[in-house]
């Protein structure tokens, strides 16, 4: 969160061509750079910021580090001891203070929490990190932990800092031979309309236009996230004769472009407001969309519970249904490696099996059996 109050942060510079570091302190105020002051030492050779014990042993970086304290000292701030603590939670908590995003931060608390309480202790020596302490804290995350994929990668996590405690040197016992369980995957397709189940929801009025509008674009645009929806623009959608289309979508998760999507005229003249800036005007709130959803589907008479991505879903389904190859639909969804090579196993998940595709399977197997073989005379 930006505030008036002028901040400083060390930065550090690397020549390309000698891979010197030098450094420099960053004032900044709301988030506008006011100044940079270069300091006067440099560095001979690149500091690997990974290894922490290098870094604080680097007489050049202990330099800079004085003087981000003497300017956070001048602009009357407190900065963080760099002195770790000398316990296993305690220096992962000191190492998640380092993280700057907050989910990331949170996340990697969350096994320290649980070690505390395993032991039943705020504090754990690191000499006691060993094989029959880690194996023990994996039982215990297996019995008290809901859900055996979550324990099984919150252990995983657990011996990746343990790994890097040791390559620090703090922990020198070998855990080597640890047998973690593995994390079983799970496949689940998830909640999808059959073809007049979607006609009949479209053909009920939706308690909220935006919410109706989201939901038909996430359809007709052959099943696009929630968040390529949101961040459409009238500049992305042009007339041609009868009907509009989008050129191109570059998808945000991915950075996949899908071309030439096609959108009735009915559907873009529903959607109210000026035709600048974004599609979908105003805030959006997720937890209000979703109760919006339940009405409408309760509205329609539809005895299932919907989200966003259900018409994502789908659409995939009833691509899939009406004869469109699954690499093409891999394609539209996105479903690419970063080269962007169609997964189609990825789509899999998502065509889901309705009641009628069901149908002529049996009714083919008693043809199978019922069908006379004509004898030769």
């Amino acid at each position: 969160m930006k505030t008036d109050k002028t901040s400083v942060q060390l930065i550090d510079d690397v020549s390309a061509y000698t891979g010197e570091v030098s450094f420099r302190l960053r004032y900044t105020n709301k988030g506008k750079i006011l100044k940079n002051i270069k300091l006067s030492f440099t560095a001979p050779a690149k500091i690997n910021k990974k290894d922490v014990k290098a870094v604080m042993t680097n007489p050049f970086y202990k330099k800079a580090m004085d003087a981000l304290i003497e300017a956070k000292k001048e602009l009357g701030q407190d900065i963080k001891p760099t002195n770790k603590p000398n316990d296993f939670i305690g220096w992962g908590e000191y190492e998640a203070s380092l993280i700057q995003n907050e989910r990331s931060r949170q996340k990697m608390l969350l096994i320290f929490t649980k070690l505390k309480a395993f032991t039943s202790r705020v504090k754990v020596n690191f000499d006691e990190i060993d094989f029959t302490f880690c194996m023990n804290f994996q039982t215990y995350l297996h019995k008290n932990i809901k859900g055996r994929n979550h324990a099984a990668e919150l252990f995983r996590k657990y011996m990746m800092h343990t790994r890097r405690a040791k390559k620090q040197g703090l922990i020198t016992i070998d855990l080597s031979g640890i047998k973690r369980i593995q994390i079983q995957p799970c496949y689940k397709v998830g909640v999808t309309l059959t073809e007049s189940e979607t006609n009949i929801l479209f053909n009920t009025p939706c308690p909220d236009h935006q919410t109706e509008v989201i939901s038909k674009l996430q359809y007709y645009t052959g099943g696009q996230r929630i968040s390529d929806i949101l961040a459409l623009t009238w500049d992305m959608i042009e007339k041609q004769g009868d009907h509009y289309t989008i050129p191109v979508l570059v998808q945000e998760k991915t950075g996949n472009k899908v071309y030439d999507i096609i959108l009735s005229a009915d559907l873009v003249n529903s959607i109210k407001g000026e035709r600048k800036g974004k599609v979908i005007k105003g805030s959006f709130d997720w937890k209000e969309h979703n109760n919006i959803l339940d009405k409408w589907v309760e509205m329609a008479e539809i005895d299932k519970k919907i989200r966003s991505h259900c018409f994502r879903r789908t659409a995939a389904t009833h691509l899939f249904r009406n004869g469109v190859n699954i690499v093409t639909i891999a394609k539209v969804l996105g479903h690419c490696s970063k080269s962007g090579i169609p997964n189609p196993m990825q789509t899999m998940q998502y065509i889901g099996v309705q009641p009628d595709d069901m149908k002529p399977v049996f009714s083919m197997l008693q043809c199978i059996t019922q069908t006379r073989v004509k004898r030769v005379a």
